[in-house]
């Protein structure tokens, strides 16, 4: 990776890494109907949240939540 990264900058890109995780960000890939999520950060692909359900800023979920 540093040596990616470095090669980006050399030819005036910038290389983000949003996370190194298992599971991606799950509204990376789908928004669930219905559902209203705080941070976006704290729910991976593969969980289930039901319509109505409101996720908080601390609200990790996780997959096969």
């Amino acid at each position: 990776l540093p040596e990616r990264q470095l090669q980006a900058r050399l030819e005036g890109r910038i290389l983000e890494v949003k996370s190194v995780d298992k599971f991606p960000q799950m509204t990376d890939y789908v928004v669930p109907k219905g559902v209203r999520i705080a941070d976006t950060a704290r729910v991976r692909l593969g969980a289930y949240v039901g319509e109505g359900t409101t996720v908080m800023h601390e609200g990790f979920i996780n997959f096969n939540a």
